[in-house]
């Protein structure tokens, strides 16, 4: 599965060079004589009928670039909350770091709406925001409320402080958190099927590393002696919608010490989520002159 995959990424990479995701595309994929390597890829071997979603056939993920294709457009012309959870913890259960955030987004209107809460415990403060954010490192809470280009931020401190950024920059979204090298990384296979309101809905599981490389590098962050135990749990729905996942691994570091690491995110409330104006808002506005712009 992981041959015909690296084709299949390689041919349709230039589909999603251009967008936004905190996660960067798998090694070695996609150089300037893209477009000569996917004339040459062959077909595979996978029919029409056999696939339950797109890039999806009972042997898991076969087109993680069609998949996440799917899922952005799906979800990139509706409203929808996205939950993020990112944790590291040593051994003896201490927490090393822990960032959750949740972004609401409102794409059914003419006008784009979100708002972003993000929350940062440990020694990692911060590191894990999306681009447009001001990164403070000793930021404990972060939020930015978003209507078309322009956007407010409010940064909490340990020190109780708080300050507002005023910014015009196109909005960066959590609709796909890093499908591509997620999928990309971990071989997975249909395990159940479920039926929700009229839609199917597919369980898939995986163990085992086809790319270590990118795994490390996109999501572990970091260089480890040995990365082991590794657990990737989803479900997707015939659509491509990709509704949740979990991703659990175990890190061993040069010097013996053992982290457990766990990222996990869910959209929820498809279709029904609304964005409401934050009630910061209008000291934002105050503090920056308005540079945020007007919220109508």
């Amino acid at each position: 599965m992981r041959d015909t995959r690296r084709l299949l990424l390689v041919a349709a990479l230039v589909v999603v060079a251009g967008c936004s995701s905190p996660a960067s595309a798998p090694t070695g994929a996609g150089t300037g004589t893209t477009t000569a390597t996917a004339t040459a890829a062959p077909v595979p071997t996978d029919r029409p009928s056999t696939f339950l979603a797109p890039g999806v056939t009972p042997r898991g993920v076969v087109d993680p670039v069609v998949l996440a294709t799917a899922h952005r457009r799906t979800l990139g012309r509706t409203s929808v909350a996205v939950h993020v959870e990112e944790s590291r913890r040593y051994a003896n259960g201490t927490l090393g770091w822990r960032q959750t955030a949740t972004q609401r987004v409102d794409a059914s209107g003419r006008t784009v709406r979100s708002h972003y809460v993000g929350e940062f415990e440990g020694s990692r403060r911060g590191s894990g925001l999306l681009s447009g954010f001001v990164r403070f490192p000793d930021a404990t809470h972060v939020e930015r409320y978003t209507v078309g280009d322009g956007a407010y931020h409010r940064y909490r401190f340990p020190s109780g402080d708080t300050w507002y950024v005023g910014a015009t920059s196109p909005d960066p979204r959590l609709v796909d958190p890093g499908l591509v090298p997620l999928f990309w990384s971990v071989d997975t296979q249909v395990t159940a099927r479920e039926v929700r309101d009229g839609t199917a809905r597919y369980r898939l599981e995986g163990s085992e590393v086809a790319d270590p490389t990118t795994l490390e590098r996109v999501f572990v962050g970091g260089r480890f002696a040995d990365v082991r135990n590794v657990s990737l749990e989803a479900a997707v729905d015939e659509r491509g919608v990709v509704h949740r996942y979990r991703l659990t691994y175990t890190l061993v570091r040069g010097d013996g010490v053992v982290v457990h690491g766990t990222e996990s995110v869910r959209f929820a409330d498809i279709g029904t989520t609304t964005v409401e104006r934050p009630d910061w808002h209008a000291a934002a506005v105050n503090a920056t002159g308005n540079w945020g712009g007007n919220d109508p």
